[in-house]
C-alpha cells in the first residue's frame, strides 16, 4: 500500500521551485562554454559579449 500526499498548494510550489533551480542550474553550466563561439559568430567584441 503507498502513502497518498495531501494535495496542498505549496506542495505545488515546492516542486515548481525545485524544478526551476535545477533547469536554470543545468542552464549556466550549459550556457557558459558556447558564450564565446556565439558572440565569435555575432561579430561581438569582448565588451559586448561581457553586456551579453
Amino acid at each position: 500500500m503507498t502513502a497518498v500526499l495531501p494535495r496542498t498548494p505549496w506542495l505545488h510550489v515546492g516542486r515548481s521551485a525545485a524544478a526551476l533551480a535545477a533547469s536554470m542550474g543545468i542552464g549556466r553550466f550549459v550556457y557558459t562554454p558556447i558564450l564565446p563561439l556565439m558572440t565569435a559568430q555575432a561579430g561581438l567584441s569582448a565588451q559586448g559579449g561581457a553586456a551579453l
